[in-house]
């Protein structure tokens, strides 16, 4: 899993709080430029019940890897803020936990100058939806010049799969979100769309207002 979000939002106390690490976490853009990663446990109480009922030499629980990735900002599809290194770091992850601020806190800097969780959450949306229209682009215009030259039945069926995810991120929608054929998985798992990945949302609010509400 890789941790996105906008500078600030607290990426990289959400990385240490899951991996019991301390990775640098400051007041500033980019404290995190090359994505940190840790090997996590997920606690398990069906093998801690095995583990004491057949005591066995060793109890292995299943793990996940979690990758802190730089914040993203607004043109980082267009290469603002070193954005295409740090989008291409999400090709390496499965799915994503983004991190989105609700927390007002004058000693934190925001990247857009005000807490807005739904502008910050649409920010990062668009940056990957306007990443895979890029790669579509580039894969679009290659299709057709292989299937003007020897109108490849494989091609053409690849190019009906790019023209529907052109037409479902120019719609605002995630390539996940879509429904898809055993055919058309088997291209997609190999594209590795950034807005094919599954996503868990992380509100970062502060103490207090977790409390009160």
């Amino acid at each position: 899993m890789g941790i996105v979000g906008l500078p600030n939002v607290g990426k990289s106390l959400t990385f240490n709080a899951l991996s019991n690490l301390d990775v640098p976490s400051q007041n500033y853009s980019f404290c995190t430029k090359d994505p940190n990663l840790a090997t996590v446990e997920i606690q398990d109480k069906k093998i801690d019940f095995l583990d004491k009922l057949y005591k066995p030499k060793k109890a292995t629980y299943a793990t996940i890897k979690i990758f802190d990735i730089a914040g993203l900002v607004k043109g980082a599809s267009e290469g603002n803020g070193l954005g295409n290194e740090f989008l291409s770091h999400i090709n390496a992850v499965d799915g994503l936990f983004h991190v989105v601020r609700a927390f007002d806190d004058e000693c934190v800097a925001h990247e857009e100058g005000s807490v807005d969780p739904v502008r910050d959450l649409n920010i990062i949306h668009n940056e990957l939806i306007q990443k895979d229209l890029e790669w579509c682009s580039k894969k679009k215009a290659d299709f057709e010049k292989s299937i003007s030259r020897n109108n490849d039945k494989e091609e053409k069926f690849k190019l009906v799969i790019v023209d529907k995810v052109i037409e479902a991120l120019n719609a605002g929608k995630w390539v996940k979100d879509l429904e898809w054929g055993p055919n058309e998985i088997f291209y997609l798992n190999r594209w590795l769309f950034l807005t094919a990945k599954p996503v868990i949302y992380l509100l970062n609010c502060g103490s207090q207002d977790y409390i009160q509400k």
